[in-house]
């Protein structure tokens, strides 16, 4: 055991050399930590920088699966360049945990040939999944775990300071915003009978719950599940498991009347309640577009879930549903393509419509009463040939359906609009602030009764600044990401699925005073991701 400790110390040794002297990552792991299946394929930057003298250039990547896949410039980079590797992992149909590992090898002009190792990790969840998910790797294998923090060394007290316990803390918060709610069963096990197994328990209890509360959750939010204690002759161990829920939550359908619809009844105008349950149990479908697809994929999974429910749920309604479909194409530029993407974009609108509508008349729904609202877009930042990555412009490149219940909605609930300014290029977006809760109170009111809702979103960065005017638009679009990640995390807290979030428009500025020519406060004005609700 000692001798394969020293083999793995002298490794990182040896590669922590050959990075020092050749290229070297900003990291070498990167953990997805909870990923929606729904949401597609998600995607990471990996920074590496030449501290050599010698030029180097990506001679090709490789990584352990199929749903990973990696972009990069091939072109040549010099002593103290700077360079990203774009990973991608496609999360559809693989649920439960993951871990993949990426390959990059490097060659200078002499031939010379280095290697350097990365991987991604991550658990994959879905709003829709009815199979729970279960924990592969755990000493006692427990039903439904999706994760669990484990400590070896047994005593009266749990170590809330240990690394692997603020990972737990930073699970369990994500799957109670997911789910309202998050489940926690305490497993102990230890060889004597006389040992305190209450003590142990107690203060198990009493100090998860202090620090998911510390998080932001709520008491009633966090539900300990009846704790398993045992004898074991092997081992002991206290094991703190978070158990998968079913599936995401859905409004009871006895909730208040939003709305009233008019319907045809006989010749006869009626209306018809509607409450958030009913709009919020219409299922949604997204999916992402690569490898040149222009349709639905009705062979997926996915779509067949999608189609089955959507046909239980609207069948002698159609005259009340209407479908929000946006298709969305990015602003990369196909090298084999005579047409441009706002043509791409349409085509896969109208395509994916007749698909569906084909589909649904298989299933014996009345289409010829169900209306439609294609929305066409082109967003995404253009393409820079140095930073060429593929599905980086693809994460742009996807169909979204949602059915809603057609009704008139005007009352307010919240800001109508939300903006934050940057005193600095790099903060984060402070999602606390009193404007931030009532915008996304809005948003929630509005998807409870309308269905949907349309945004659009504003990224600016100022002109001044060292960095190059790709990088500055880079900026302007990683505000708006930001933005978007704080959104749905506060809409997954009120039980609104986020894909009924519609954006209209992804726009990016650059503004302000040229450099040394204008005042801070002119500086701070072109420093800001904004968002407005959108009729």
């Amino acid at each position: 055991m000692k001798f394969i400790i020293t083999i793995v110390i002298v490794l990182f040794t040896l590669f922590g050399v050959a990075q020092n002297s050749t290229v070297v990552f900003d990291r070498v792991i990167h953990d997805f930590e909870l990923i929606e299946e729904e949401r597609g394929v998600v995607i990471t930057e990996f920074l590496f920088t030449n501290n050599s003298k010698e030029k180097y250039s990506v001679l090709g990547t490789k990584s352990s699966c199929a749903c990973a896949t990696m972009g990069v410039s091939k072109e040549p980079f010099g002593k103290g360049d700077t360079l990203s590797l774009m990973v991608a992992y496609d999360p559809t149909g693989l649920p439960g945990k993951f871990n993949k590992s990426i390959e990059v090898t490097f060659a200078n002009k002499k031939g010379e040939e280095i290697k350097r190792y990365l991987s991604i990790k991550g658990i994959t969840v879905s709003l829709s999944a009815k199979a729970a998910l279960t924990a592969k790797d755990t000493l006692q294998q427990e039903e439904n775990v999706i994760y669990y923090y484990q400590q070896k060394e047994v005593n009266k007290k749990i170590n809330n300071k240990s690394e692997d316990y603020e990972v737990l803390l930073k699970r369990a918060t994500k799957v109670a915003l997911m789910h309202k709610k998050v489940k926690l069963l305490i497993t102990i096990y230890h060889p004597e009978p006389d040992f305190e197994f209450e003590k142990l328990l107690r203060n198990a209890y009493e100090t998860l719950q202090k620090d998911l509360m510390e998080t932001g959750l709520p008491q009633q939010s966090i539900i300990f599940l009846d704790p398993k204690v045992e004898l074991s002759s092997q081992e002991q161990y206290l094991q703190i498991s978070i158990v998968n829920e079913d599936s995401y939550l859905i409004p009871m359908a006895n909730e208040n009347i939003l709305a009233e619809v008019p319907m045809n009844v006989n010749g006869k105008i009626e209306k018809v309640r509607i409450n958030s349950a009913q709009q919020l149990a219409l299922p949604v479908y997204f999916q992402a577009f690569r490898n040149g697809l222009r349709d639905i994929d009705t062979s997926s999974t996915n779509f067949k879930a999608f189609l089955e429910e959507l046909t239980n749920q609207i069948r002698g309604k159609e005259e009340l549903i209407e479908f929000k479909i946006v298709s969305s194409a990015s602003k990369w530029v196909y090298a084999t393509d005579d047409f441009d993407n706002g043509y791409i974009a349409n085509l896969r609108g109208n395509n994916s419509l007749e698909t569906l509508m084909n589909e649904l008349n298989k299933n014996h729904i009345n289409t010829k009463k169900l209306t439609t609202d294609l929305q066409v877009k082109v967003i995404g930042p253009a393409m820079n040939k140095r930073n060429y990555v593929p599905f980086f412009y693809r994460q742009f490149q996807y169909l979204k359906i949602i059915p809603v219940y057609k009704v008139d909605v005007n009352e307010t609930k919240g800001a109508l609009g939300f903006v934050n300014y940057y005193n600095e290029s790099r903060e984060a977006m402070d999602p606390r602030q009193k404007q931030f809760y009532s915008f996304v109170d809005q948003l929630s009111y509005l998807i409870k009764n309308k269905g949907f809702v349309k945004i659009r979103l504003e990224g600016s960065s100022s002109k001044t600044g060292k960095s190059s005017r790709d990088s500055k638009e880079k900026l302007a679009y990683t505000r708006i990401e930001d933005l978007k990640d704080n959104l749905e995390r506060e809409l997954y807290k009120r039980g609104v699925n986020p894909q009924r979030l519609l954006i209209s428009e992804e726009i990016t500025l650059l503004q302000g005073p040229e450099a040394n020519k204008g005042t801070a406060e002119e500086y701070r004005k072109a420093q800001y991701v904004k968002a407005i609700i959108v009729d």
